[in-house]
Order: structure tokens, then sequence, then C-alpha cells
């Protein structure tokens, strides 16, 4: 059923002419009277009679008065919605503590004032942050460690070079044994640090696990034992003397980092504007 010819019925209805309805719609009488006309052909029946100057209802259009009411209402709220900018202004961002913690706020800030789209960020491991974008709870993720999962598209975004570090204390307190701070397993952070103890000479004991690296932080500056962490987190506590490097790799360890969405929704407008200004902005990184 077309729209613009229910709205002339109802402006027919509102005003009693041909003449007054077009003059407030804004078109020629013919067309609203050929309006009227295809209304009634379509439907089978007659919508008014004339009873002098005026045009009344029919007992067939008051029937159709009701709906149409209805029908252009919706239509109308329909319109507002994809007109708001409450539809299109918005992007949720997952990202797991590191990033959120080092790289994303800056991001965030410029990006939301670069384009105006409000931004909301929900910070949590990779499990939680893969299940929400899986279920399109979250349009886009910035993640470290490699990712596979055939609902999401993963792009790879930056490396980040981890460290081992201890307080400046902890190697003259313990010198037999190396205590390791480490990731939980199955975390790529604890792969890693696997690596390490098969490869090492030294004695070592697994003293702390976590599932994220800001417990091991702590735990690393509180005389602890021996923590894997980005250089980025660590940078500034190892130039103040609150951490040192506990040894040198001659082998430079890195932590891939990348971005994931839902296969079937990364052609959203936001989410392709998002990637695009992290295109432009990889210097961030």
């Amino acid at each position: 059923m077309n729209i613009d010819r229910l709205k002339m019925f109802m402006y027919v209805c509102m005003y009693g002419t041909v003449s007054k309805a077009s003059e407030k719609l804004y078109i020629s009488q013919p067309a609203v009277s050929q309006g009227i006309k295809e209304l009634e052909r379509e439907l089978g029946v007659s919508l008014f009679e004339r009873k002098g100057r005026n045009l009344v209802l029919t007992s067939s259009g008051i029937a159709l008065y009701p709906y149409a009411q209805s029908i252009l209402k919706e239509s109308e709220a329909v319109i507002e919605l994809f007109n708001s900018k409450k539809l299109v202004s918005s992007l949720k961002i997952g990202c797991t503590v590191t990033m959120a913690s080092f790289v994303l706020p800056v991001l965030v800030y410029e990006y939301e004032r670069e384009s105006g789209i409000h931004v909301e960020v929900i910070v949590d491991n990779v499990s939680n942050i893969n299940k929400l974008i899986s279920d399109n709870e979250i349009d886009i993720a910035i993640v470290e460690g490699k990712f596979a999962n055939d609902s999401v598209l993963y792009e790879k975004l930056m490396n980040l070079d981890l460290v081992f570090v201890a307080s400046p204390t902890y190697s003259s307190v313990n010198c037999d044994t190396v205590s390791l701070l480490v990731r939980e397993e199955g975390s790529s952070y604890r792969n890693h640090m696997n690596q390490f103890i098969m490869t090492t000479s030294e004695s070592v004991e697994i003293k702390w696990v976590a599932n994220n690296n800001e417990t091991l932080l702590h735990a690393a500056l509180n005389h602890q034992g021996v923590a894997l962490l980005p250089q980025i987190v660590v940078q500034e506590l190892i130039k103040s003397n609150d951490l040192m490097v506990y040894m040198n790799q001659t082998n430079p360890i890195n932590q891939e980092v990348g971005m994931i969405t839902n296969q079937f929704c990364c052609k959203d407008d936001n989410i392709k504007s998002f990637k695009e200004f992290l295109a432009r902005n990889h210097h961030y990184f």
C-alpha cells in the first residue's frame, strides 16, 4: 500500500476538500484526486462521498481511517529513526587490558573528536572479547596474540616488544632459583614463558599465575620474581629504577596485536570508519 496515497487520504479527511489537501501537501489537485482514485481502486471501495462542497467519509473510509493514521505514524517514526544521529553515531570497542591502558585512550579521544562518533569501550580478556564479537555485542576489538576463529576476521596491527623484568633488589635476594610470574595456560604470554623455561639453563619455579599483566607487574614491583611484560608497560619504571631488565634476550620476543571484527558485520559504516582512522594514525602504535 502506497504511503503517499494514504497521506493524501488523511489530508482530505482533515480538510474536507481536495483543493485544501493539495494546498497543505504542496502538490496539485489532480495529483491528489488521482491518488485517492488509485487507493479506492486498490481497496475496491469508495472512500468519500460528496456533500455540498465537501467530501465526507463513507463507511469504508471510516474503517480505513484508524489504520491509515497508524501506518503514517509508524512510517514517520521509521524515517525519524534513520535520520537520527543516535543510530549511526556509536561504536563499541573491546580491548585487552594492556592495549586499553597504553594505546586505546588517545585513539578513542582522537577518533571521537574527528568523526563525531560516540565510542563505548569494554576491557576484558581475549576469551570474553571473542564471545562478545561473535555475539555482536561489540563491533570491533583490539587484542593481543594471534587469533584463530572462523566467525571473526583478524587483521594484524603491530608487534609489542616483550622484556623480562624484576625488582632491582630481586636478584640479590634470590640467587639459586628464579621465581617466575606467569600468565595463565593458553595465553600467548604463557607460551613465550614456556619456551623460555624449556630452553633456559637456570633453575626456575613458577611462583605466580595470573590472568592479566597488571597483577604480574605489581608482583614484580614487590620483589616476587621475574615477569615477561610488554616494553610499553615497563619502560618508565625501568627508567626510574623501580624495575630492571632481568636478562637481555639474544632473540627479541614479540607479541602480536591485532584487530578483530565479526565477519558478518565488518561492512558496517562505523567499523569501516574506525579501520580507516587506524590506518591513517598508525603512529599511535
